[in-house]
């Protein structure tokens, strides 16, 4: 019997331990300059500065949300790897002069990029393969190989996003996306603007691996001497476009390249999409 009681004493002795360390075992909290945060989905890091955009540095893993616009003119560095989610409750960003993100892993949602002037290939990350939603930016990217007005390479989830401005690059230069991987998906996004590149350019996608849905471009494709299309300037075998319409312009210097109002040159599976834009040359 004594024994008994001193093992359920024993027993409940560990039980009292456990929830005590349980309820204080959560993550410590990070503080910024708006005040604490574990980092949790019920008690994310707050951010109201560009300093306090370390935290999304130093814990890459952890949810973000923007408390205020922030200017990140002319200073910014681009946060190398991301895993977390950030959530900019609709608040700005404003200037941009490099990507926010090289590689994105994890959610960039509600989130206003105004006025950039990125030297990289994309204004929000150089390669998504995350998500993002409900992204609107505008402004400028000038850059190399696969340039977008949201990404650079696309490998995840593009979805109810917008850009508008302008893209210029050397090749695959696309509003949205420069270049959608066969991961990649695009659903109910658009883009305006200019989309530029020496080779292969469309209004949406430079060249399309991947699925692109319900989604449209209504500015100008523009390519001196490779494929243009109004959407999408190349679409691979392994592209889905569907439910999808360019209403912009193709500008071209060379007749003997692929050019379309929707697709530059078709591989893939185009559904229930059109272009309707003018197919424009003109003399260098």
């Amino acid at each position: 019997m004594k024994r008994s009681f001193v093992i359920v004493l024993c027993l409940a002795m560990i039980i009292c331990l456990w929830q005590s360390l349980a309820s204080a075992g959560g993550p410590p909290p990070k503080t910024t300059s708006c005040g604490n945060g574990d980092g949790s989905a019920n008690n994310p890091i707050k951010i109201c500065t560009q300093a306090d955009f370390t935290a999304m540095r130093t814990w890459p893993a952890s949810h973000f949300v923007l408390g205020n616009s922030i200017d990140l003119t002319p200073d910014w560095t681009p946060i190398l790897s991301f895993e977390g989610t950030f959530d900019a409750k609709y608040h700005w960003i404003v200037g941009l002069p490099a990507p926010f993100i090289q590689d994105n892993y994890g959610t960039v949602k509600n989130l206003v990029a105004k006025k950039a002037n990125v030297v990289g290939n994309g204004t929000i990350a150089n390669v998504n393969l995350g998500r993002l939603t409900s992204v609107y930016a505008e402004g400028n990217v000038q850059g190399g190989v696969k340039n977008g007005g949201l990404v650079g390479v696309n490998k995840g989830v593009i979805e109810w996003s917008q850009f508008t401005g302008e893209i210029q690059g050397t090749a695959i230069s696309g509003g949205i996306a420069g270049y959608n991987e066969a991961t990649g998906s695009i659903k109910q996004s658009n883009a305006g603007g200019t989309s530029g590149a020496f080779s292969t350019a469309g209004g949406l996608v430079g060249t399309n691996a991947g699925s692109i849905k319900d989604s449209y471009a209504w500015g100008i494709a523009s390519s001196s001497s490779g494929t243009v299309g109004g959407l999408v300037g190349r679409n691979h075998a392994t592209g889905v476009i569907a439910n999808s319409v360019a209403t912009g312009d193709v500008h071209t210097m060379d007749t003997a390249i692929e050019i379309g109002k929707l697709v530059g040159l078709n591989s893939g599976k185009i559904i229930r999409s059109y272009g309707t834009g003018q197919i424009v040359l003109y003399n260098g």
